[in-house]
């Protein structure tokens, strides 16, 4: 945490993510907006290889084969952004 920091508490100690009221619903607002923000992504991702698709510049195969390899993309960093949270919360 950086001196003058405007989120920093008044007494110096360090904010942990979701430990009172209003940091819960800031942070509960933040994972809404990234959530939201990756499906948009996904979406978008997933549109263009539709649509190359359709468009013939790519095979039928190969747009499978990229559409499941966003979707493991997806998942794997799903978990291991779950993993990271159940770390730190040991910590």
């Amino acid at each position: 945490m950086r001196i003058g920091d405007a989120n920093a508490p008044a007494d110096g100690r360090v904010r942990i993510p979701g430990s009172d009221t209003y940091t819960r619903a800031r942070d509960l607002r933040f994972a809404r907006k990234a959530g939201v923000a990756a499906v948009l992504i996904f979406a978008a991702f997933a549109g263009i290889v539709v649509v190359l698709s359709l468009f013939g510049i790519m095979s039928s195969n190969l747009s499978a084969i990229l559409l499941w390899a966003l979707i493991a993309l997806y998942l794997a960093f799903g978990v291991l952004i779950v993993l990271y949270r159940v770390i730190s919360r040991l910590e």
